[in-house]
């Protein structure tokens, strides 16, 4: 606890329970162990801020004026507080002590401001919140009522030449300083003689109204900017873990306020970028699977097309040679054929010839018997010829087989038509037959 109250350079901190006891300070003083709705210090303005986050229900920071703190030997003192929760129930309310040193150490800055040239605070009871730099003592005791301070109060920005509260003709440049509970009046003067002639006046007003937003700026910064810089700095920090790859990091969520929202929502990016991680990993060793099997099978495709290309070429030659065989065959029953046709001719002729020479009938009657079983023999070579034909169709693959018995049947088709021109010749006149 001494290392934060010495970091932040608050004057002391409490712990007041929800029923107004005062359970833990730093410094142990007269306000240690009292009650701040009962007992002693009930009006103070420790007091007064303990009833103000009492009656609010919002985890926001709440602050109450400087006044005089009996428990702190009457020293100028302010109080800002906020409420303790656990499982979203007020247990207690953590109070900060501020003392006024470091804002009147600012406000005492001289640089630029010439040799009249002063800022200082005014609150809304018109006591001032800062020394003077002309007057010692001044802070909760010197009043000042001029018209800078009323517009400044007010609510309004801008300069005029009064008299202030020395007195004395000044240029003056005013602008409200309103933060929650807080209402105050920056002032910023210089003497009029000082700053006479109009263009060192303009640069004059210019340089107090920096000052007097450069110390704005500078009040609100230590004032108000911890509880806002530090959840930042941690949101850093764990961005800079992400972006090395650690995706368990956590921010820590406090209250409900602008900062927790976005801690919740960084924490909720943290989370969908590991199941997105996640993901893309599975997805990835999916696809490295899937190429694996796709190469297999790539590989097994080849083979067998390879193979299919072969029985191909192997199926395309025998085709080309069982098609030469069938025209062969062909060939040789249009053959036949052609001849049993000239056989069936001849034979009608002979039969024509032996009508005509009836009176040779008895001699020639052996000769035509021998004819008629000629023509019989012929005929049933014929049948065998069809018969042999069929069974060659049937056996296209033995293609020389075939080849050989065409050509025998044609040779025995051919002795038996020779047998018959010899036997017809034999039963008639050579000359008829010829004819």
């Amino acid at each position: 606890m001494k290392t934060f109250v010495d970091d932040k350079g608050f004057y002391d901190v409490f712990i007041v329970g929800t029923d107004g006891d005062v359970t833990y300070t730093y410094f142990k003083e007269k306000d240690f162990a009292t009650n701040l709705l009962k007992g002693k210090w009930k009006n103070t303005n420790l007091a007064k801020l303990f009833r103000i986050l009492q009656n609010s229900n919002d985890d926001k920071v709440h602050y109450v004026d400087f006044e005089p703190y009996d428990p702190s030997s009457g020293s100028p003192a302010a109080f800002a507080g906020t409420p303790l929760k656990k499982d979203n129930k007020t247990i207690g309310y953590l109070i900060v002590q501020l003392p006024i040193n470091k804002i009147d150490y600012i406000l005492q800055e001289r640089t630029g401001m010439g040799e009249s040239g002063e800022t200082y605070v005014v609150g809304p009871d018109y006591l001032m919140r800062s020394n003077s730099r002309f007057e010692e003592n001044t802070i909760l005791k010197r009043k000042v009522e001029t018209k800078s301070v009323r517009e400044a109060l007010k609510g309004n920005t801008g300069w005029d030449i009064i008299n202030n509260y020395r007195g004395i003709k000044v240029i003056s440049a005013y602008l409200p300083f309103e933060y929650n509970e807080l209402k105050w009046a920056l002032i910023g003067e210089i003497d009029y003689s000082e700053a006479n002639d109009s263009i060192k006046k303009l640069v004059k007003t210019s340089i107090i109204i920096l000052v007097i937003i450069l110390v704005l700026s500078i009040i609100t910064s230590i004032l108000f900017t911890n509880k806002l810089v530090n959840p930042l700095k941690e949101a850093v920090k764990v961005f800079e873990k992400v972006s090395n790859g650690d995706l368990t990091v956590k921010l820590e969520i406090k209250g409900k306020d602008e900062i927790a929202i976005l801690a919740k929502s960084l924490n909720k990016t943290i989370d969908n970028l590991k199941r997105s991680m996640e993901n893309i990993v599975e997805i990835s060793k999916k696809l490295n699977d899937s190429s694996t099997d796709l190469a297999t099978i790539s590989e097994e495709n080849n083979v067998n097309i390879e193979k299919i290309s072969s029985q191909s070429e192997i199926i395309e030659e025998n085709t080309e040679v069982l098609s030469s065989s069938i025209e062969q065959v062909s060939s040789g029953v249009e053959e036949i054929a052609a001849n049993s046709q000239d056989i069936s001719k001849s034979a009608q002729e002979m039969l024509n010839s032996s009508e005509e020479t009836s009176q040779f009938a008895i001699e020639g009657q052996q000769g035509m018997e021998n004819i008629v079983n000629s023509i019989h023999n012929v005929s049933e070579k014929t049948k065998n010829v069809e018969i042999i034909v069929s069974e060659l169709a049937n056996k296209a693959q033995n293609i020389g087989e075939i080849l050989e018995t065409i050509g025998s049947i044609t040779e025995q088709t051919n002795l038996l038509a020779l047998n018959a021109a010899i036997e017809a010749a034999r039963a008639g006149k050579p000359e008829k037959v010829l004819q």
